[in-house]
């Protein structure tokens, strides 16, 4: 029989991408690795046997699916997937007790499962079995639909995970015996690694032997730089290259190298990754464009399969590589290199585009203060992204500082996790956000899409996990800096300054400035003040310490000297001008003071003519100090490094955690709309406070209730269709008569449809009224949004963003950190009623965790009243998944 050609299967199209796998079930998996071995030419499958335990989650139709079964995979382009199941129920049972075998499914290789889903719906197809959770890392994920009738196939979105189970390799019977493995040369062979800077041997593949070519530049960076490690060069053209003995293939190396570098162009790329997957390369890095962000998606789609077929880890494509400067580990073409070595030091630095992460690397080299730790660009990022590098290079030991710039996020980066352990280290994390825009707030169906879109949740998040926000490369690399110099003085919440100046004016401006930052000026203290006001020669001095204009640089040094060393901890801010002072003698005077301990001395010019040349800055970081261009620049700086501590001493007193589970619980298919009613009842159930209210359906029953509760009420349409009741005109507040709820109810049930009802309920106390609400967004998941509730939501957009999960000193400070709400909150002077709401928020959070199932919510408003330190939920929006839609 001759083997069929895979590459000759006719494939199609679907709406979510084009067919990279076939799918046939068979009743006798060992004669069906033979059978179809022969008919498409594979000669060695990979196999599992799949138990319910592989999937942290699955299910088929209406129920929790537990199917067990034996698969192989063998061939790529397309791949071949055969099953035999061994437990039901599952698709799989159903279509061999149905008689048939063979062909059941084409899979598509996707990048996002829920995504995938969502668009297959919009076409009119649905899930019919899926699952979640398989993999080494639990993120893998695949869903069958409904296409049979229409394409006599199922169609089935395979999310491939980051890297697989170790399978079982089985051989085709007949098949040729593989060559036996390259014999190692006696000697130290470089261990398996999970750290692409820790590689001790890189092979580069495919060089040119031209080393100002891309593809020439990172054997020659290796070899002229001197990396401490082994390389290789990998060619079956050349004997050499650029002075390097080659070999024919990866395989053909007398190790397996940790890491390989393809730098041939995109269709080398996916068959150089394929030897690499199968001599078990733990890490390669393709620079080759040309990719998904071409529109070639296939391109996507083959590279996944290729290392779904093993544990490789892959760095790009459309990348320009990684690189650890203290080892001269160059796995990159940076054109940097070729200008000037690199200074060795403690910033490591993270792009995704490789053109902003050399113009980062560029600046940060010219500043002159600062050296390099290590740096990478992901580009496409198939594999791997910015919260592996977070790991990666804070876990460095030179690294003091990591800056980066990310222009997205992947749904799976988990940035709690990278925070906690980069703060763990004591490694800040500097982040600066590409695209800032309002399109997460696009199609919302509440007040809190509108109010929370990406920009402002990129923001918050950020600041909740990491501490720092930057707007600018230029603040990037302040920050760089001022984390680099003062590594290890950073612990303490400090955001007190102490200023001196040589104007009234410049103090003016100070205060101004602190203001904005929310920094504070630092109290001196009597006897420090008398000291100080002895050197100056005043009577009496403040903070910021106006000197006016010295005579001489030296003069002007003993006045910051006994500020300095009078100091007890903060931030002493010295300013400077070429028109009083020589800036060489006073870098040389700051750098001889013997600074207390916990003091930080930040030297900051008046002028853009009063630049701190490069040779100054060195002497200040000889002596723990730093200079930044300009005053807004330096208290940015100190701002950020107050906000990077306290996020970390929040973090060591967070307590139990709500919400994390909710990150899990996205949208895969349709939502639908609860009632309050229902909401209501499960809240009170859970002990969160609600109204008492009664559920009635015509006008005389409306009245009726309104009487027996006792006027006044509130009366409201309870219509899952109606979001905004107060929009369509569905709230009545305040009803304080048998007329007015009469004439309220001939309203409401203009307007109520077949299935609402009518909510007729207890006037809750209070006045101050709060919004909280679950908004998904889809870059960063579930955030909780609090502000200001009722009709002042939208019109004074006063709100507070937290990332989950969450902990309730977290929801304390977001709610006092609502303006409109803590001015509603001051008339309890023992914040029993902010107790109160932050405790409601935390029952609402853990309540939507609990029942499974929630998508968004909004609670608006919930009623805080001071006077009885009492909380009232009176109204919610909460979406659900159906069935299809519930993972």
């Amino acid at each position: 029989m001759t083997a069929t050609s895979l590459a000759a299967i006719p494939m199609v199209s679907t709406p979510i991408g084009d067919i990279g796998q076939i799918g046939i079930l068979v009743n006798d998996f060992d004669a069906a690795l033979d059978r179809y071995g022969r008919m498409f030419g594979i000669e060695e499958w990979t196999c599992y046997h799949y138990t319910p335990e592989f999937l942290r989650w699955s299910r088929y139709g209406d129920a929790e699916g537990r199917f067990e079964m034996l698969l192989g995979m063998g061939g790529s382009s397309p791949q071949v997937e055969l099953i035999q199941p061994l437990a039901s129920p599952s698709i799989y049972q159903d279509f061999l007790d149905a008689g048939h075998v063979g062909l059941h499914h084409l899979g598509v290789f996707v990048d996002d499962l829920d995504e995938a889903i969502a668009r297959m719906a919009e076409a009119g197809y649905h899930v019919t079995q899926t699952a979640r959770g398989y993999g080494l890392n639990g993120d893998g994920g695949f869903a069958y639909f409904d296409t049979e009738n229409d394409l006599g196939a199922v169609i089935e979105a395979i999310e491939v995970p980051s890297v697989r189970r170790p399978g079982e390799v089985r051989r085709t019977a007949g098949a040729a015996e593989p060559a036996p493995a390259p014999v190692v040369e006696a000697g130290p062979r470089a261990p398996r690694i999970d750290n692409p800077l820790r590689a001790e041997s890189v092979a580069v593949v495919g060089p040119s032997r031209d080393p100002w070519k891309t593809s020439g530049r990172t054997l020659d960076y290796l070899s002229r730089l001197g990396f401490d490690g082994r390389y290789y060069a990998v060619s079956p053209v050349h004997d050499e290259v650029l002075g390097v003995p080659t070999y024919p293939s990866l395989s053909a190396l007398p190790e397996v190298p940790d890491v390989a570098v393809l730098v041939g162009p995109a269709d080398r790329v996916i068959e150089d990754l394929r030897e690499c997957v199968a001599i078990g390369v733990p890490f390669a890095v393709a620079f080759a464009s040309g990719f998904g962000e071409t529109g070639r998606h296939d391109r996507d789609e083959k590279i996944r399969a290729v290392l779904a077929e093993g544990s490789t880890r892959l760095v790009g494509p459309n990348c320009i590589g990684f690189m650890h400067v203290g080892r001269s580990l160059t796995a990159t073409f940076s054109s940097v290199l070729q200008r000037t070595p690199l200074p060795a030091g403690h910033v490591a630095l993270f792009s995704q585009s490789g053109g902003l992460g050399n113009a980062l690397m560029q600046s940060l080299v010219a500043r002159g203060v600062s050296g390099l730790s290590a740096w990478a660009s992901s580009g496409n990022e198939i594999s791997l992204g910015f919260t592996d590098w977070v790991g990666w290079l804070t876990a460095e030991e030179d690294t003091h500082v990591l800056a980066s710039i990310v222009e997205s996020f992947r749904p799976g980066d988990d940035l709690e996790a990278a925070a906690a352990a980069a703060g763990e280290r004591g490694v800040p994390v500097a982040v600066l956000k590409l695209g800032r825009s309002a399109r997460g707030a696009l199609g919302a169906q509440s007040h809190t899409g509108k109010l929370a879109g990406s920009g402002r949740v990129a923001q918050s998040v950020l600041r909740h996990r990491f501490g720092t926000v930057c707007t600018s490369p230029e603040q990037l690399l302040d920050l760089a800096e001022t984390f680099d110099v003062f590594a290890g003085r950073l612990a303490r919440d400090d955001h007190e300054l102490t200023v001196v100046t040589t104007s009234g004016a410049q103090a003016v401006l100070w205060n101004d400035l602190a203001e904005d930052r929310d920094l504070t000026f630092r109290d001196l203290g009597t006897e420090a003040a008398a000291r100080i006001a002895v050197a100056v020669g005043s009577d009496h001095v403040g903070n910021p310490v106006d000197v006016g204009v010295q005579l001489t640089t030296a003069d002007y040094v003993r006045i910051v000297d006994s500020v300095v060393t009078t100091s007890t901890g903060g931030w002493v801010i010295v300013t400077a001008t070429r028109l009083a002072h020589d800036f060489d003698e006073l870098a040389a005077g700051i750098a001889a003071m013997d600074v207390p301990e916990g003091v930080r001395v930040v030297v900051v010019p008046l002028s853009e003519d009063d630049r701190v040349t490069t040779e100054q800055a060195q002497v200040l970081r000889a002596a723990g100090a730093i200079a930044l261009p300009t005053a807004a620049r330096a208290l940015d700086a100190i701002a950020s490094a107050a906000s990077w501590a306290k996020v970390q001493r929040t973090r060591a007193a967070r307590g139990q955690l709500v919400g994390a589970s909710l990150r899990s619980a996205a949208a895969a298919g349709g939502t639908e709309h609860l009632t309050f009613r229902e909401v209501a009842e499960e809240l009170a159930a859970a002990g969160v406070p609600v109204p008492a209210s009664r559920a009635v359906r015509d006008v005389e029953s409306v009245v009726r209730a309104a009487e027996e509760i006792g006027f006044p009420v509130a009366i409201k349409i309870d219509d899952p269709d109606i979001l905004h009741k107060a929009d369509a005109g569905g709230v009545f507040i305040g009803v304080d008569s048998t007329e007015a709820a009469r004439d309220a109810a001939v309203r409401l049930t203009a307007i109520q449809s077949e299935n609402a009802t009518i909510s007729v309920q207890t006037m809750a106390p209070g006045k101050t009224e709060v919004l909280v609400g679950l908004r998904r967004d889809p870059e960063f998941g579930p955030v909780l949004v609090l502000g200001a509730g009722g009709g002042m939501t939208e019109a004074i957009d006063d709100i507070s963003i937290l990332p989950l999960p969450t902990s309730r000193p977290e929801v304390r400070d977001a709610i006092a950190a609502v303006r409109v709400v803590a001015a509603g909150l001051r008339k309890d002077p023992g914040a029993q009623t902010l107790d109160a709401l932050t405790d409601a928020v935390r029952d609402v959070v853990a309540w939507a965790e609990q029942r499974g199932d929630v998508h968004e919510f909004e609670f608006n408003p919930i009623l805080a009243d001071p006077e009885t330190a009492t909380v009232t939920v009176v109204d919610a929006v909460v979406s659900v998944l159906t069935l299809e839609g519930t993972n």
